[in-house]
């Protein structure tokens, strides 16, 4: 998965910066979904960089 919906800091998924995204509340709740999906091993950002799950 790559893209910009969502930041990556810390090692924590984060929503993409409010000023500049859709719906805040739905990218939260597709962060929820996606965290809970077992068989993805990158998740890789435009902008924030990269997470090995």
């Amino acid at each position: 998965m790559t893209g910009d919906t969502l930041t990556i800091k810390n090692g924590k998924i984060k929503p993409f910066f409010w000023l500049q995204n859709m719906n805040t509340k739905v990218q939260k709740e597709s962060i929820e979904k996606l965290v809970k999906i077992e068989n993805i091993k990158y998740i890789c950002t435009g902008h924030s960089g990269y997470l090995i799950k």
